[in-house]
């Protein structure tokens, strides 16, 4: 397709992308009313204000896909932590002391602008899509107070296309407006006329938009017509008209998905892992609540001669009956068995929890009874299973969400100037890379300390024997790589010229004492050959 699309080339392509998402639209549907019950509108409309869930009598599924949705939160983009920092991709230019510090400032500019903006409360919304639907979309735009506005979008409204490396190359999202709401969003000149009519006699009638979001695949080429290489339409669907373009120099739409099959465009979800499980429960559940109520409320039988009717079931109830009567009013179940109901839901629950990484993620195993580093290792163990899971977290979401935020915070002048090793690689095409220091990516890296301690536990005692073996080491380095891997903040380091300060004035120091002790030894050398000298005189 010529690029920028016309109406009719999106439109026409929206209808395709709807007619192929309709089957996933009705698994969506089962796991909505199963597992995120407010989100229960794939299929069919719903009425604002319309009651929820109605289908559910056990909520393990909601409860656990929230849990899953929190721990990613604190564990991948908690508030309270420096959780990325940039990184030249060379720790060797990383440890240059005005790149290192260029790095930490413009890392921690960023978090705060995260922070400051409402980042942290949709991208919660993007962990509650991810872990029951396993497919969210985010938009990221600019914004005159916040910087940055992010805005979590319903999946219900996403449609997307992968290019041939499974990478989505573009959004679609369709909504309705009333003609007072498209006019405040796109303005009144834009309008079509019969929406702009719509408008000026106040009717509430509603009218369908799509939002297309594409790579720009002509960019940087002698042909292309558009100079920023991603490319955002807003189309009136009924009158085939374009209300607003605008180019970006990142990617503005952001598609994470949890997980994917080779040849699905949209993810796979734990939800739809457990959906089975969660199913048989809700059904269990209902089943065992029943059969407890025939125990705690029995059904009752009785003879069919010989009662005043009819029979008083209440508290304190009188029932009578004919004198000489031999038969009473009896209980139908009196051995039910409840309590295996309750066993089997515990299976089931268990399972639910399982897709859902809820004991991986909560740590129960490492409970009170552990010790302090039990716990710890427990904790790194936990986080480097989850680690590959999550890794499709960090490509398809965090990774744009930053460079995104930095983009623009870069357009607005918010950064201190490059040290002129930076400078150069900016000049050269190079691109900063980033590097996660959250709870799971700091799991991993831990195992390089780890395998540093060994390594010098190892070798201790070939050192005691020979002195020389500690200099295959280098303390400096080392010092630095476990820092890096706890994510000691850099500040607490000094810089070379402060390192290099100490140890001179520590050799001046020592040299001094040398050269005091020396002197000292020549005085007293000195002192002793003139009471020698003396003495042989003396005897002469």
């Amino acid at each position: 397709m010529q690029i920028p699309y016309t109406p009719a080339q999106i439109i026409k392509k929206l209808e395709s992308l709807k007619s192929d998402k309709a089957q996933w639209n009705t698994h969506y549907q089962e796991i909505a009313d199963y597992i995120c019950p407010v989100k229960n509108d794939f299929v069919g409309k719903r009425i604002s204000g319309e009651k929820k869930g109605l289908v559910l009598v056990d909520n393990t599924g909601v409860m656990c896909n929230e849990l899953l949705a929190g721990a990613l939160h604190s564990m991948l983009t908690s508030p309270s932590e420096q959780f990325f920092m940039l990184t030249t991709g060379d720790e060797d230019i990383d440890d240059e002391d005005d790149v290192r510090k260029w790095l930490q400032r413009t890392s921690k500019k960023i978090r705060n602008v995260l922070n400051n903006s409402n980042f942290q409360t949709e991208t919660h919304e993007i962990y509650i899509d991810q872990g029951a639907f396993g497919t969210s979309h985010l938009t990221i735009e600019e914004d005159d107070n916040l910087v940055c506005r992010f805005s979590a979008r319903p999946l219900q409204q996403t449609l997307l296309v992968e290019d041939h490396n499974g990478t989505v190359v573009e959004v679609y999202r369709c909504w309705s407006y009333t003609a007072e709401k498209a006019v405040l969003e796109f303005g009144l000149e834009n309008m079509p006329e019969k929406i702009q009519d719509a408008y000026q006699k106040g009717h509430d009638q509603v009218f369908e938009f799509v939002h297309c979001v594409y790579e720009n695949n002509t960019f940087g080429t002698k042909d292309s017509k558009f100079r920023f290489p991603w490319i955002s339409q807003y189309i009136n669907v009924e009158y085939k008209k374009e209300v607003k373009r605008a180019g970006f120099y990142e990617k503005p739409a952001i598609t994470p998905r949890w997980s994917k099959r080779t040849g699905e465009v949209y993810g796979r979800s734990p939800g739809m892992t457990a959906l089975p499980e969660v199913k048989i429960l809700n059904l269990m559940t209902e089943t065992t609540m029943r059969g407890a109520q025939k125990v705690v409320d029995p059904p009752l039988q009785m003879p069919d001669d010989g009662f005043v009717m009819p029979l008083v079931t209440r508290p304190a109830g009188i029932n009578y009956y004919r004198a000489g009567t031999q038969d009473f009013v009896k209980p139908i179940f009196n051995d039910a068995r409840i309590d295996f109901g309750f066993e089997a839901m515990q299976y089931k629950t268990k399972k639910v929890r399982e897709a859902f990484y809820v004991d991986q993620l909560r740590l129960e195993q490492g409970g009170p009874q552990k010790t302090a580093t039990e716990v710890q290792q427990l904790t790194e163990d936990s986080m480097r299973f989850l680690a590959p899971m999550l890794a499709r977290q960090k490509e398809e979401y965090l990774s744009p969400v930053i460079e995104r935020v930095m983009g623009i915070m870069d357009r607005r002048r918010m950064f201190d100037p490059l040290p002129r090793r930076l400078a150069q690689m900016q000049k050269d095409g190079q691109k900063l890379d980033v590097r996660y220091s959250s709870l799971v990516a700091l799991s991993q890296r831990i195992n390089d300390v780890n395998n540093i301690m060994r390594t010098l536990q190892a070798v201790e005692p070939f050192i005691n024997l020979d002195q020389s073996v500690a200099d295959n080491f280098d303390g400096d380095r080392i010092t630095k790589i476990i820092a890096r891997s706890h994510n000691y903040p850099q500040e607490g380091l000094r810089d070379a010229k402060a390192i290099e300060g100490i140890r001179s004035a520590r050799a001046k120091a020592q040299q001094e004492m040398i050269s005091a002790q020396q002197e000292q030894m020549q005085m007293q050398n000195a002192a002793t050959a003139a009471q020698a000298v003396g003495s042989v005189q003396k005897k002469g």
